[in-house]
């Protein structure tokens, strides 16, 4: 994705984090595509949701070099207690090579999130932190979808992600109406809510 910084346009990149078991999505905003920006993209995940116990991914380079680097500090965090290393250590698990249809799981997300932010952007650079507030929102919404199928006469809401995330299934509602004019002019809160209300 493209972000506005003064004149000048840059490149940033969208970290999905999903969880297997109750299909919860975390989205992160990283500067760039190096091993350093995944580890901390990964830190800012646990900060805000706590350790996996295991990560699942493809075999991108940089994923393949973070989960050195976290081994080998891990390793000299622990030096002398191997056993210790190992047990603070997240296990990192990487699909085999050239079977991107054993991400399914993942892929699908990224999928769907990449063509709604693709929709919804629409050739726009916003400015970082409005691009920030957008993913965090999409977040949300992706979090809302229901798991599994219910009656729509039924007066109980399906089950959702944000059921285990919130206690509930979503959150406050966006504060009034606001129209495409709020996207023009100095971005504010506003232009972060009507490009959120365009991916929904």
């Amino acid at each position: 994705m493209s972000v506005t910084l003064g004149r000048r346009h840059e490149k940033r990149w969208g970290v999905l984090f999903t969880c297997l078991t109750t299909r919860a999505v975390h989205l992160e905003l990283a500067a760039s595509l190096t091993p350093a920006s995944m580890i901390m993209a990964l830190r800012r995940f646990i900060a805000r949701r706590g350790k996996p116990a295991v990560i699942y991914s493809d075999n991108g380079t940089n994923f393949k070099v973070a989960n050195k680097e976290l081994l080998q500090a891990c390793e000299e965090c622990y030096e002398g207690m191997k056993s210790e290393s190992f047990r603070k250590y997240i296990k990192w698990k990487f699909i085999p090579p050239g079977a991107p249809h054993m991400g399914g799981a993942w892929e699908r997300l990224v999928r769907s999130i990449k063509i709604a932010l693709t929709a919804t952007l629409k050739e726009r650079s916003p400015r970082e932190e409005v691009l920030h507030t957008l993913l965090l929102e999409a977040e949300h919404t992706v979090n809302s979808r229901p798991l599994v199928t219910f009656s729509m006469d039924s007066p109980e809401e399906g089950l959702t992600p944000n059921h285990f995330l919130l206690g509930r299934s979503c959150g406050d509602r966006p504060p009034g109406l606001l129209l495409e004019r709020h996207l023009a002019g100095q971005p504010n809160w506003k232009a972060a809510q009507r490009l959120a209300d365009h991916f929904c």
